[in-house]
């Protein structure tokens, strides 16, 4: 029994192995650019939803990319890199754009909400000033 434990364990491994992304070396470097420019809090990212094409830009390094799910545009108006890295490989990459977007849509959503608590809760101070019942609950309407 331990026999079969120890062949499926190789197995599981062997197949995780084999799915990992393997990069050449340019293809490491854009990958790693990409890592580093989404953890990076001067990078925003959008997407384009009819063409599928998403953007990672970096105003204040004035660095660019442009992500499909077959290739790869990186440009800081003096030189241009494109690479056609295959759907395995860009998706990936915009998997983690995505939740970079959704990460900040999150954040931004969060800042909305918490204007609104604050609108509510000004407009509740107005309408006490101006009541001389200071409990808003009393009001017999």
């Amino acid at each position: 029994m331990i026999g079969v434990k120890n062949i499926y364990l190789r197995f599981m491994v062997k197949w995780k192995n084999m799915n990992k992304m393997k990069f050449d070396e340019e293809q490491e470097y854009l990958y790693q650019v990409v890592m580093g420019m989404l953890v990076s809090p001067d990078t925003t990212c959008s997407v384009a939803p009819d063409s599928e094409k998403y953007y990672v830009v970096n105003l204040k390094h004035s660095y660019y990319i442009v992500l499909t799910y077959d290739y790869i545009k990186l440009t800081n108006h003096n030189h241009h890199i494109g690479l056609n890295m295959g759907q395995k490989y860009m998706g990936e990459l915009i998997l983690k754009v995505r939740k970079k977007i959704e990460k900040d849509l999150d954040n931004h959503e969060k800042t909305i909400f918490k204007n609104q608590i604050d609108l509510l809760k000004k407009i509740i101070l107005t309408i006490k000033d101006d009541n001389p019942i200071t409990d808003i609950k009393q009001l017999d309407l």
